[in-house]
């Protein structure tokens, strides 16, 4: 997922990522945020708004791109799970500070056998 010409108010930026369990046990996972670069005083990871649906339009967060923290149920052997994600920056009074900054950051899915 790419966000470009990032600014206070802007429009949401918008991807999905999918999920396929691909061992032979059922799992359950977790998704989160890791590698949040630059960090400092100039991220704007303090002001990005990340927002996570699943395709039935449930909502499973909504907060700072840095608190990412999502547990999902049982994923069956080959089932695939997909999320809508989208990016925002609402204005902010601080947002001269994160003019010109940058970030980088992955997403981290830790999974285990489901009991």
């Amino acid at each position: 997922m790419t966000v470009t010409d990032a600014a206070p108010g802007m429009s949401p930026a918008n991807g999905c990522v999918r999920l396929r369990n691909t061992g032979t046990l059922p799992a359950t996972y977790t998704v989160s945020t890791t590698n949040l670069l630059p960090l400092g005083d100039r991220s704007p990871a303090g002001v990005l708004v990340l927002a996570v649906s699943d395709t039935a339009g449930r909502w499973l967060y909504s907060g700072s791109l840095s608190g990412l923290g999502i547990t999902e149920e049982r994923l069956e052997p080959g089932q695939t799970r997909t999320y809508e994600l989208s990016i925002s920056w609402p204005p902010t009074p601080e947002d001269n500070t994160y003019q010109g900054g940058s970030l980088a950051f992955s997403l981290q899915v830790a999974a285990l056998a489901a009991p």
